[in-house]
Parts: structure tokens; C-alpha cells; sequence
């Protein structure tokens, strides 16, 4: 067994302890969510509160293209916009940082 399948079957195991589904594009898809982080950002008028998560979705899992910025992606009943994708070639995950949609 290579490096890469090693990798492969550890994520898989990741993936179904830890795991949640998360829609995107019509599917649902298992992925690794982090906790919520709340910050306040400094705005016009003072500061404003907003929310967001990264969100790791195997490679494999989602077909030929990748999400991208500005799309919705739903969690536990909540929608967020992809604000960022992050994907390295040969890499096995697509990580997605997600905020608010009114944004």
C-alpha cells in the first residue's frame, strides 16, 4: 500500500467518525465542518458581527470542477457563501471558508 492510499484510508475513517453532510449544488456531501467562529469586523458606523466555518470535502467526492467563490453551501439547515477555495493539486481535500450570505 503507497503513501497516498495510506492517506486515503485514514481520511475515510475521518471522515465517517467525525463527518457531517453538508449540501452543496444539489448534493449532499460528507465533510469535516469546524466550530462556528464569530468575529465583529469593523464597518461603516461602528462594528458588525458575522459568522463562519471552513469546511473540508474530499476531492474525490465532488467530480470534475471544484465549488466556487460566491456559491452556497448549507450546514446543519444554515447557509453560508464560499467566500474562499483552497485546493493544491495531488491534494485529497478541497477546503472551503465559509461566511454570512447577506455579505
Amino acid at each position: 500500500m503507497s503513501l497516498l492510499d495510506e492517506i486515503a484510508s485514514d481520511l475515510d475513517e475521518i471522515f465517517a467518525d467525525t463527518g457531517r453532510l453538508v449540501r452543496y449544488a444539489g448534493g449532499m456531501f460528507p465533510a469535516l465542518v469546524s466550530e462556528l467562529s464569530i468575529e465583529d469586523e469593523l464597518d461603516t458606523g461602528g462594528f458588525v458581527r458575522s459568522a463562519g466555518l471552513v469546511v473540508k470535502i474530499r476531492r474525490g467526492v465532488l467530480g470534475v470542477s471544484l465549488p466556487q467563490t460566491g456559491e452556497t453551501v448549507t450546514v446543519d439547515s444554515d447557509s453560508y457563501r464560499i467566500e474562499k477555495v483552497t485546493h493544491r493539486e495531488g491534494h485529497p481535500l478541497v477546503t472551503l471558508d465559509l461566511g454570512p450570505i447577506h455579505r
